[in-house]
C-alpha cells in the first residue's frame, strides 16, 4: 500500500512546537511520507529533527516568479540585518506574498496595506494552491497562524484536500477562519473553552476533536524537575523568587484590529521589571526570554538579571521559575498548566484583543505603575489555575489517529 503523504506547513516558535510531536508520532507509526514546509524559524527546528524541510524558495518557479523575487529582494532590505532567516528566503516569502496582494487589490492599495499592516496583509493562497498541486499530498497538517498557514488551509479547502488544524485556545483571533464550517476538516483543540469559541465561529461538532495540545506533552516529562533544579543551581538563583519576563515582537499595528501599538513597549516593560526586581534583589531574580524572531537587547545587565540562551529548553525554564510576565505570549498557557502565576500586561492592543484571564490563566497587570504591587502580591498569593493538564497527555498520538482516520476515508467519530 502506498504511504500517505502528509504536507505539514508551519511557522516557528509555538507553531512548530505543535507540529513536531505529531510528525514524530506519524513517523513512529509508519505508513506516512512526511513533507514539511518550514516557514521562518521553523525550518531550523524541522531540519534538526531530521525531516529535511522545504523552504518557500524551494517552491518558487524561477521563470514564473522572477519579478516577484526581484520585488521581494527590495522588500527584504528593510528587515533587520542578522536575523535568523536567510535573506534569499525572506525575499522569496515577501515577493510571492506581495505579488498576490498586488494582484488582489492593485498596486496603490497593496502599498498602503503593506505600510499599515506589514506581513499581516498577506494571504498568498494561489501560491499555496500551486504548491499543493505540485507536491500532491493526501492530507495537510497546519496550525492557526495567519498568512502562509491560512493560505495553505484555504487552498486545501478549494482543492478538496483533507486537512487537520491544531488550534491552541489562546489563538482567539484566528477562530473566525479556523472555525468556519468546512468539509474533510478536523480542528484539534486543547480545552472546553476552545470548543465553545469555535462553535461560536460556526464550527460543527464533527470538525472538533479534544486531543490536547501536542506542544504541552513534554511539560510533564519525568526528568524535568531534576533538570530544572540543576538549571536553578547553575544560575545561582538559590531560594530567590524567579520572575520570567517572556518578551515578544510588538508590531506598530495590531494585525487583526488595525489598532496602533507601541513597538518599544516590550523594552519599556523590561526596563521597569529590571528596576523593580532590583529593589528586591535580595529575594528576587529576573530571567528574560526573548522571542526566537526577536533581536536580543544587548547591554550590561545587573547581577539580578539573566537572559535565557536561544537553546535553553523552555520546559526546563518554566519548571525552574516561580512566575511569569508577558503581553500575550502563548507560553502563558504552559506556565499555567504547571501552576505558575502569570501576569498579563494589558495596556496593549495585543493583550486587549485577548485577555488571558477569561481563560483562567492570568492576572491582569493594568499599567507599569502597578508592577510593585503585583510583584509583592506574586510572592504571597496562592495560585490556582483554571485549566488542567490531564487532557494534554498523549495528544500527539490523538492528533495522529485523527489523521489516520481522515486519510483512510472512513467515518470519523468524536473522541
Amino acid at each position: 500500500m502506498r504511504a500517505k503523504r502528509v504536507l505539514a506547513v508551519c511557522y516557528g516558535a509555538g507553531h512548530v512546537n505543535m507540529v513536531l510531536p505529531v510528525l514524530r508520532e506519524l513517523k513512529r507509526m509508519g505508513g506516512f511520507e512526511i513533507v514539511a514546509l518550514g516557514l521562518t524559524t521553523a525550518w531550523d527546528r524541522l531540519d534538526a529533527a531530521g525531516f529535511a524541510p522545504l523552504r518557500v524558495r524551494d517552491l518558487v518557479d524561477p521563470e514564473l516568479d522572477a519579478e516577484a523575487l526581484r520585488v521581494g529582494a527590495e522588500l527584504a532590505l528593510d528587515l533587520s540585518p542578522g536575523g535568523p532567516v536567510p535573506e534569499w528566503e525572506s525575499a522569496a516569502y515577501l515577493g510571492i506574498s506581495y505579488r498576490e496582494l498586488v494582484e488582489d487589490v492593485g498596486e496603490a492599495r497593496a502599498a498602503q496595506l503593506y505600510r499599515e499592516r506589514g506581513r499581516a496583509a498577506f494571504l498568498p493562497s494561489r501560491f499555496a494552491r500551486r504548491a499543493i498541486e505540485r507536491l500532491q499530498p493526501d492530507v495537510l497538517l497546519t496550525t492557526n497562524s495567519p498568512r502562509m498557514e491560512r493560505a495553505f488551509l484555504q487552498a486545501a479547502d478549494e482543492l478538496g484536500l483533507p486537512n487537520v488544524v491544531i488550534w491552541p485556545s489562546l489563538a482567539d483571533g484566528e477562530a473566525e477562519w479556523v472555525g468556519r464550517p468546512r468539509k474533510n476538516a478536523i480542528v484539534c483543540i486543547d480545552n472546553d473553552w476552545a470548543a465553545q469559541r469555535l462553535r461560536a465561529a460556526g464550527a460543527n461538532d464533527e470538525m472538533l476533536r479534544m486531543t490536547g495540545g501536542p506542544q504541552y506533552e513534554h511539560l510533564f516529562a519525568p526528568d524535568l524537575k531534576a533538570r530544572a533544579a540543576a538549571f536553578r543551581e547553575s544560575h545561582g538563583w538559590g531560594d530567590r523568587f524567579v520572575l520570567l519576563w517572556v518578551s515578544q515582537l510588538h508590531g506598530p499595528v495590531h494585525p487583526l484590529t488595525g489598532e496602533a501599538a507601541d513597538p518599544g513597549l516590550p523594552a519599556r516593560i523590561e526596563g521597569r521589571l529590571v528596576e523593580e526586581v532590583g529593589r528586591r534583589a535580595d529575594r528576587m531574580h529576573l530571567a528574560i526570554r526573548y522571542h526566537p524572531n526577536e533581536l536580543i537587547r544587548e547591554g550590561n545587565r545587573p547581577e539580578w538579571v539573566s537572559v535565557n540562551r536561544r537553546d535553553d529548553d523552555l520546559h526546563v525554564v518554566l519548571h525552574a521559575v516561580d512566575a511569569m510576565v508577558t503581553i500575550n505570549s502563548s507560553v502563558s498557557y504552559q506556565a499555567a498548566l504547571l501552576g505558575k502565576p502569570v501576569l498579563q500586561y494589558m495596556d496593549s492592543p495585543y493583550a486587549r484583543f485577548f485577555p488571558f484571564d477569561k481563560v483562567g490563566i492570568a492576572r491582569p497587570l493594568r499599567q507599569l505603575a502597578a508592577i510593585p504591587f503585583e510583584l509583592n502580591h506574586l510572592q504571597k498569593c496562592q495560585y490556582e489555575s483554571q485549566i488542567t493538564n490531564a487532557d494534554q497527555l498523549n495528544s500527539a498520538l490523538r492528533v495522529s489517529i485523527e489523521m489516520v482516520k481522515l486519510t483512510n476515508g472512513g467515518s470519523i467519530p468524536r473522541t
